[in-house]
Parts: structure tokens; C-alpha cells; sequence
């Protein structure tokens, strides 16, 4: 192998020079730019560097071109770790693991089709290395030519230079892993709300006819009952007698104004106790609560129900949002 600068070991091998440099670097190849000229040590260290970091053999490699030998693709069964329901009398668990099947199965497929890019990236950068140590080795042109060539003839690669797909490989791998971890969280997520074994919501409505002390009327609540009527989940608001003199309205207006937003056979509670207590006092299994309060003033009674139970509600633009319940600002 003759000597050459770094930017034309780089042209050589079609590999960018800024990804060049840094391998040279950690391999160990001492230069001061690109216009500097690598000798043969500096190659020779550059090959061991490249084998070792691509899980190479280091024993001299034989005269004759070796088969590139690819592993076949695995498709493998994604594992969701699914929250376990509570124990409740006449619970179907069938229904509850078809209930977590068909919310998981789009993003199963999601993840399958990512992993399956993944591997296929995998593959063509393992390939891209193979060619590209070659090419380090070859000592003529004629060689090299040769290993374009047959490089040029695997559909994989297409008719990038070896080092091009390694860069390409290397950025797109990245997207891909980010993309994947989102997937694979969001598959978790989707697992856990789906077997959730939600009977009923009690909603602490006091606190959402507020927002920082001013008051928002019951249009974003009754916006918000609606919407869990849609998804078939009874929800019963909550309100304590004060509420009703801070929002100018009569229980009879009050009831005119939500009941149609109810599911039937439940009904609406005005109560003399805090709405925060009586709330906190309802829990029962498959119970959930809606609420912006933090009950600071009830936390003995809080700590006895789970904190999963609790679902957090945000108002957006004069919508609440229940990302638990995925009840947002577009609608149920």
C-alpha cells in the first residue's frame, strides 16, 4: 500500500473525511490535517482499529475472497408488560386481555416494522465494514476496482462507496433506536390504560368550575362528562353546597344543565361535605377519580387509595384534558 494523504485514503475508500479523521484518531494515527500523508504503519493501524471495533478476527486474512455469510431475520414477539387488573367479582379476564390485544396491536405492529428496519440497517452497515476493511488491505488499484465492483453488486448496498453507507447507516441507525424506545414506551402505556379495570369515575367538579380562583362556569365540565359518556364510563360529578352560590346557579339548573351529559342512572351529587371528601369516601374497587386538587386538607383518606387511581386533568384552551383516559382538546 503506497503512501497517500488522508484525503485521498478517504477518496479511496468512500468514506467521508470527517468520519475518517476521528477513526484515524482513536486508532491511534498521529497527523496534524488531511493534507498529511499516512504511511503504511498508519494503514495497518487503522485496519486493526476497524476489525476490532467491527468484531473482526485479527489473524491475517486468506488470499482467497471468503463468502459474506448473513444471518437470517427473527421476527420476535414484543412483551407488554401489562398492569394487573384488580380483582374484581364477575370480571371476565378474557375480555380484559382482548381489551389490552386490540389496544396494543397497532403499535405491536408499529415496533415489529421499526425492528425490522433496525435489522435491516444492522445488516447493510455489517456488510458496508466487510468491504471497507477489504478495501483498506488491497495493495493495487486493480484490487480495489474488483472490490467496487462486487461491492457494486450487492442490491443491499445499491451503488454507494462502502464508507458513504457506513455514515448513512450509522445517522439512520440512531433515528431509528430513538424512534423504537418511543414505541416501545408508548406500547407500556397503551397496555396499562387498556387494562385498567375502570367502573366508574367520581369527578371533583368544585375544582373544576375554577381555574386559579376565577371561575370557568360548568361548560368545560359538562365538554368533559360528554366526552367519558361517549367511551361508556358512568362518571359522577361531585359538588359541595358552596360551589353553587360561587356559580350563581340552583341545584335544579345545575341538574338541567349536566344531566344530559350523564350516562344513564347516574345522577349528579351536591353534598354538605367538602366535594373533595365525599369524593375521596366513594373509593371502591374499579373506582377512579377525576380531580385537579391535590387534597392536601384529606391526605390521611388519599393514601389509602393508589395513586394509579387518581387520573390527572389539565385544562387546554378551555378544554380538559385527561391524557389517562386519552380525553383531549379534539374530543373523546
Amino acid at each position: 500500500m503506497g503512501d497517500m494523504t488522508i484525503k485521498q485514503l478517504a477518496l479511496m475508500l468512500g468514506t467521508p473525511v470527517d468520519v475518517l479523521v476521528p477513526q484515524l484518531t482513536e486508532a491511534g494515527v498521529v497527523f496534524e490535517g488531511i493534507s498529511d500523508t499516512i504511511d503504511r504503519e498508519g494503514k495497518l493501524k487503522l485496519l486493526d482499529y476497524l476489525r476490532q471495533r467491527f468484531a473482526r478476527q485479527k489473524e491475517p486474512r486468506k488470499a482467497s475472497v471468503e463468502p459474506v455469510t448473513l444471518k437470517r431475520r427473527k421476527v420476535v414477539e414484543v412483551p407488554v408488560p401489562v398492569q394487573k387488573p384488580v380483582a374484581l367479582a364477575g370480571d371476565n379476564m378474557i375480555d380484559v386481555l382482548k381489551r389490552v390485544a386490540d389496544a396494543t396491536g397497532p403499535m405491536r405492529k408499529a415496533i415489529h416494522a421499526t425492528e425490522a428496519e433496525k435489522e435491516e440497517l444492522e445488516r447493510k452497515l455489517a456488510l458496508a465494514n466487510e468491504y471497507s476493511c477489504r478495501l483498506l488491505e488491497a495493495t493495487t488499484k486493480l484490487q480495489r476496482a474488483r472490490i467496487h465492483a462486487e461491492c457494486g453488486q450487492e442490491e443491499i448496498l445499491g451503488d454507494e462507496k462502502p464508507g458513504r453507507v457506513i455514515a448513512h447507516c450509522k445517522r439512520k441507525l440512531e433515528d431509528v433506536e430513538r424512534i423504537l424506545k418511543s414505541q416501545r414506551r408508548e406500547l407500556q402505556v397503551r397496555a396499562s390504560e387498556a387494562a385498567r379495570q375502570i367502573r366508574h369515575v367520581m369527578v371533583d367538579a368544585s375544582n373544576l368550575c375554577f381555574q386559579r380562583g376565577k371561575i370557568i362556569g360548568i361548560e368545560p365540565l359538562a365538554d368533559l362528562l360528554e366526552k367519558l359518556k361517549r367511551k361508556g364510563i358512568p362518571a359522577t360529578p361531585c359538588f359541595d353546597s358552596n360551589t353553587l352560590v360561587r356559580i350563581h346557579l340552583t341545584k335544579r339548573a345545575l341538574v338541567s344543565k349536566l344531566k344530559p351529559h350523564l350516562s344513564e342512572g347516574v345522577d349528579l351529587i351536591v353534598s354538605d361535605r367538602e366535594a373533595d371528601e365525599y369524593v375521596l369516601l366513594s373509593e371502591q374497587p374499579g373506582t377512579y377519580f377525576i380531580s385537579r386538587d391535590r387534597y392536601i386538607n384529606h391526605n390521611d383518606l388519599k393514601q389509602k387509595i393508589p395513586a394509579a387511581k387518581f387520573l390527572e386533568c389539565r385544562l387546554v384552551n378551555g378544554i380538559f384534558v385527561v391524557p389517562g383516559l386519552r380525553i383531549g382538546a379534539a374530543g373523546a
